[in-house]
């Protein structure tokens, strides 16, 4: 058995924060101990955090060998919360600027000028200092940095420069690419100071981890060539230990759509509600209903209204990860919604691979040549539409719906091996990065 290996993870988004990245990294976290890799963790105390989503089932997951060091912090979103008079922080893409009134606008120029690079750099000091604490009393193979925020990776800059040690920046979302920034009124010169700083990092981290090919091409880019060798595609992937029991064909006497996660502001369904209600006008005979676990844009709302779709939705909120998976078991056919900006192609959403691992049916509304359509037409596991495809998103979920119906009302399983998409997998790949140092 090879020697434990310690490495110091610093993130701000750890449990009870929810989404998909937090349940990424407890996964490794776990999973890494089965590697003889033990990850110490420095995060943020939730009690002054400033989450935009959360799971306290994700507490139990974190075995007892992990040690948790949380620290206070000095950000400031006290203050954009009372510019812009809103209680709390919207998750990613829910912001709708048309509907903001002038005194949030300002908020939100704020927000994205005076807090570069982003509004939670103010837990900067408090993670360096914790983690600087740890770096004098133990021996760690590695530091890694997980972002967004970015600002996380400011630390493990300044770590790297102070102790020499080799770090692992983890971009699971872009940074200066994002398509959220849009929605903040960025400046020339803030955009400017946000590119020097994610190319310091860039240059500076030993390794680099991106969420997809497209990603990882667009980081080494901003590099010298002669670094491309540093970057590295880690999936967000899905925890096989969730999906043993998913592959029994049940048969149900409602044909049910899923959908997990956001639906933005940006994110555009029109297509699919208005599909929808032809389906369900045409097919008077079969049952059919749609269940959403998640946030839901006021968008997205108006447009089930506008195709009088209250009846057939069951909106069950944002609910814990577990009752997410249950709920994705459950489905005929699952929807799969990219927001739509100039970047969209590189967006490879961390629900397709859950969604992939439940082996039903995807109905995808993203750019043909993106990422997760190329995804989705590898694993054989559904057909990607442009957003506003009514008539071809509705021969999908027909043809979807006549299969189930001669099936003995029952779905449809893809059988491919997605197998290495899952995170038993992408630790496999992280503890090959981590022996290389």
């Amino acid at each position: 058995m090879s020697s434990l290996k310690k490495a110091l993870l610093i993130n701000y988004y750890w449990p009870p924060s929810g989404g998909p990245a937090v349940q990424r990294w407890v996964d490794f976290a776990c999973l890494l101990l089965q590697e003889n890799i033990e990850l110490t963790v420095v995060t943020i105390d939730e009690n002054v955090a400033t989450y935009p989503l959360t799971d306290y089932s994700l507490n139990d997951k974190i075995p007892s060998a992990i040690k948790v060091y949380k620290t206070d912090t000095s950000e400031l979103f006290w203050l954009y919360k009372k510019i812009s008079g809103k209680k709390a922080v919207k998750p990613v893409g829910l912001s709708n600027q048309k509907e903001e009134s002038f005194k949030q606008k300002v908020a939100q120029f704020i927000r994205g000028n005076l807090f570069l690079p982003d509004p939670r750099k103010g837990w900067n000091r408090h993670a360096y200092q914790q983690a600087k604490e740890l770096l004098n009393t133990e021996k760690f193979t590695c530091i890694i940095t997980a972002g967004p925020p970015h600002s996380t990776h400011l630390v493990g800059l300044r770590l790297k420069k102070e102790f020499g040690i080799k770090w692992i920046a983890d971009f699971h979302d872009e940074w200066t690419g994002h398509w959220v920034l849009k929605q903040f009124y960025r400046t020339y010169l803030a955009n400017k100071i946000d590119r020097k700083l994610e190319k310091k990092v860039l240059q500076n981290a030993d390794k680099v981890l991106a969420h997809c090919p497209a990603s990882k091409d667009l980081l080494a880019k901003k590099v010298a060539l002669q670094a491309a060798h540093k970057f590295h595609i880690i999936y967000m992937g899905y925890n096989a230990d969730c999906f043993q029991n998913n592959l029994l064909e049940i048969k149900t006497e409602t044909f049910t759509i899923v959908y997990t996660g956001t639906i933005g502001s940006s994110y555009q369904p029109q297509a699919f509600f208005k599909a929808i209600k032809n389906i369900i006008n045409r097919f008077t005979e079969l049952n059919i209903k749609f269940i959403f676990a998640g946030v839901i844009a006021s968008e997205a709302r108006q447009s089930i209204q506008e195709n009088n779709l209250e009846y057939y939705i069951t909106d069950l909120g944002y609910i814990p990860h577990k009752e997410a998976i249950k709920t994705l078991k459950t489905a005929n056919l699952l929807l799969l919604i990219n927001p739509v900006f100039e970047g969209e192609k590189r967006i490879l959403p961390g629900k397709l691979f859950e969604y992939l691992a439940v082996k039903t049916p995807i109905l995808n509304l993203a750019s043909p040549d993106g990422q997760s359509a190329q995804m989705i037409t590898k694993t054989n596991s559904g057909e990607s539409f442009s957003h506003n495809s009514t008539n071809e998103i509705e021969e999908f979920i027909e043809k979807q719906l006549l299969l189930w119906k001669e099936n003995n009302y029952k779905t449809v399983l893809n059988k491919s091996d997605v197998s290495h998409y899952s995170r038993q997998f992408a630790v496999k790949q992280l503890k090959a990065i981590i022996d290389t140092f």
